[in-house]
């Protein structure tokens, strides 16, 4: 693996005492080693992890079906490869089936089919720059997941890892021809674009080191195929779809912008149509650590942006009125060391939403009302939080990855339960 993949702020080793700085150490001397080493030292590592959990970066929640899919970063090159993991969430026991894909993999998404029975997984995998997407089904005591072209084996190959492939040409025109494109460099966030007014669910990629932008749209099988691209610049982190007017969101580990991104029809296929970058509402945006994670609230009215110096999150009204509209901001709210992802569910007293902001620094999730603009909670979790994503039913629960633990933490979310917003168990 080149030395540039490994200098990517993927999350660092950190962790409490003494334990921590030896392991964080350890981490760096075998990446340093690797990158040193080079790409074909990689495969030497043991098999890909199937049924256990190690510096799980991303989670994903089959609803219907009761499974946890987690994602194994491979963060350390200890296996070959990186892979997902299913979670029985009855049992908290891990499941027959899993799937294997390049190394250190980013944004996860989980969509299910219109019959609710199977789920189709999309990964954005910096280590080979891929798009890589499978289908999962429950089968017996296990779970069926279809990456390869052939449907056998575990690794993910083929068709089911895009790096390279064809733009169609905008025109029928006899001297029209497809592009040969590729998905860019480190590819990063991802959003879902929900079909609608007859057009097909559309997938959004951003690769975060060359700023290429990519539009795929999802067949009835769950195959993405690339419909547009366009550019922005580098340093992508994390992308969100405004339910309100439909505009995709970037932010950018580098720049204190807002790029946003409208989704154009015509004649010859969909267009990414570039708006002008909003600048961050200040004194925040002089940090360099803006834009960590964001999450807008459900009815469109407020965009919620991590910020890491300070931290807290930035609360931006959300809701153009006129074409010239900038981001005024509402308020700041304070939260623990290093926020990253920030989430919302419908969890609180009545199906209230709330915001959970998942803090890497203090291992720990702050809970944010989005409407009074307060800190309504805060519990702990395992080290090194990274995700959580949440399973709807009438006991709700929250499931966050612990990066640092190689751990789950199983939260309980029903606000009527004596145990609200305590983790009740671990995955492990």
């Amino acid at each position: 693996m080149h030395r540039a993949i490994m200098e990517q702020s993927l999350p660092r080793a950190e962790s409490r005492g003494k334990s921590t700085v030896s392991r964080g150490t350890a981490l760096l001397a075998a990446a340093l080693v690797l990158s040193l080493l080079g790409c074909a030292e990689e495969l030497r590592g043991r098999p890909p992890l199937d049924d256990g959990l190690y510096y799980p970066i991303a989670g994903a929640v089959d609803q219907a079906n009761g499974l946890l899919y987690v994602v194994n970063s491979n963060f350390d090159l200890a296996y070959r490869d990186a892979s997902l993991v299913a979670v029985d969430l009855n049992t908290h026991k891990f499941v027959p089936g899993f799937a294997s894909f390049g190394s250190f993999p980013a944004d996860f998404l989980l969509v299910p089919s219109k019959d609710g029975k199977k789920s189709t997984g999309y990964l954005a995998v910096r280590g080979d720059n891929s798009l890589t997407w499978f289908t999962s089904s429950p089968e017996g005591d296990g779970v069926t997941l279809e990456c390869s072209d052939d449907g056998k084996g575990s690794g993910c190959s083929g068709d089911h890892v895009i790096t390279d492939t064809v733009l169609p040409a905008e025109d029928d025109a006899a001297d029209s021809e497809d592009e040969e494109v590729t998905l860019g460099s480190d590819p990063f966030a991802l959003a879902l674009i929900p079909a609608h007014d007859e057009m097909p669910a559309r997938l959004f990629l951003a690769a975060s080191k060359s700023g290429t932008l990519s539009l795929f749209d999802l067949e009835d099988d769950g195959k993405p195929v690339l419909s547009a691209q366009s550019g922005m610049v580098a340093g992508a982190h994390t992308a969100a779809l405004d339910p309100a007017t439909g505009l995709i969101y970037v932010t950018n580990r580098l720049y204190p912008y807002l790029y946003r991104f409208e989704v154009v029809e015509s004649d010859s296929g969909p267009k990414l149509q570039s708006l002008d970058p909003v600048p961050l509402p200040s004194p925040y945006a002089a940090s360099g650590q803006y834009g960590r994670g964001m999450a807008f609230s459900g009815d469109g009215r407020y965009l919620l942006l991590a910020y890491r110096a300070p931290a807290g999150i930035a609360v931006v009204d959300a809701l153009p009125e006129e074409s010239d509209w900038a981001p005024s901001l509402v308020d700041f709210v304070p939260v623990g060391p290093k926020p990253g992802q920030v989430r919302l569910f419908p969890t609180g007293p009545g199906g209230k939403e709330l915001a959970y902001v998942v803090c890497y620094g203090d291992d720990s999730v702050w809970v944010v009302d989005p409407e009074a603009l307060l800190v309504v909670d805060r519990f702990e979790v395992g080290a090194g939080p990274y995700d959580m994503v949440v399973h709807l039913s009438d006991k709700p629960r929250g499931y966050v990855v612990n990066f640092l633990d190689n751990s789950v933490s199983v939260v309980d979310l029903d606000p009527v339960s004596p145990w609200y917003h305590q983790t009740v168990a671990e995955i492990h």
